[in-house]
């Protein structure tokens, strides 16, 4: 079979992909010795007893499923950065917003869901957050909310992945943990609504959830991304309509017919956003051609 590896390459700063060709057995052999060589010390070392006991016990299919989740990096969207859409609309569900400051410290990212770890929850939602010490009290006190809420329903332990110290703009290891949860029946159709790419259509109550303006990187008020989706303003649409121009060295729109055109046409589409894929929303996604 033929296995396409999703990876981060460092120097580059990009997403890239690698075909290797091998027979289910070497995929298998090859996993239970990355394990050996590569996830003993890092993951044995963790403070977490449960997840050391679990390790132990680790079945084959298990074993290649921790392979996959080494140094996995979410790549980030023309449209959202380095958010994901689960991240920017599905927060208020669990009734966490990304305007708190904690929340912004210590997550990494939402997703729909983690290929790599098997349940049966229903409209599960992924939280995935990075700590240097659990002794931290602002995480503790983060941790001690973000579990107790009546949506949340497991968490565990990904190991340790490294990512830029705000502090001294240093790579760092950080511990990672995620948290699953699942959406309330309250919002099921706003969350089925998300997967289908139909902001426009959320409800009038969780509307609300999205204030009109957020603060920019100069801290002017301008318009929130999310609510301009959510509401198809004319300012989205015009922010939309200029991206897809050709545009010229200044990043000046090269023709203004171009942008007149493209404008009117978004006044008859249904929606102004791309739906969610699996690529973005999916944790540990990565395709298997057989």
């Amino acid at each position: 079979m033929r296995v396409v590896r999703c990876y981060h390459d460092p120097i580059s700063n990009k997403m890239m992909e690698e075909v290797i060709e091998m027979t289910h057995e070497e995929f298998i052999t090859n996993a239970q010795i990355k394990l050996k060589n590569t996830l003993e010390k890092s993951i044995l070392n963790l403070s977490n007893a449960n997840y050391q006991k679990r390790l132990q016990t680790m079945t084959v299919t298990d074993t290649a499923k921790e392979i996959i989740k080494q140094e996995y990096k979410t790549p980030e969207s023309i449209y959202n950065g380095p958010y994901t859409k689960t991240a920017l609309f599905l927060l208020p569900m669990l009734e966490l917003t990304l305007r708190n400051e904690k929340i912004k410290k210590y997550l990494v990212n939402a997703y729909l869901d983690d290929i790599a770890y098997e349940h049966d929850y229903t409209r599960p939602i992924f939280l995935l957050f990075k700590v240097k010490s659990f002794a931290e009290p602002e995480y503790k006190e983060l941790f001690k909310f973000i579990t107790t809420l009546p949506s949340f329903r497991i968490d565990y332990d990904l190991g340790t992945q490294e990512f830029i110290d705000p502090q001294n703009n240093w790579p760092t290891k950080y511990n990672l943990v995620m948290m699953v949860y699942e959406t309330p029946e309250k919002w099921k159709d706003d969350y089925y609504h998300f997967k289908a790419g139909r902001y426009s259509r959320f409800s009038s109550e969780y509307k609300l959830k999205f204030p009109k303006e957020t603060l920019d990187k100069d801290n002017k008020r301008v318009e929130s991304l999310v609510y301009g989706v959510i509401h198809k303003t004319a300012y989205r649409k015009d922010q939309v309509a200029k991206h897809f121009c050709v545009k010229n060295d200044k990043g000046t729109i090269k023709d203004l017919q171009e942008y007149e055109k493209n404008r009117k046409e978004m006044d008859g589409w249904a929606e102004i956003w791309e739906c969610a894929d699996k690529k973005h929303e999916y944790y540990n996604y990565c395709e298997e051609v057989k």
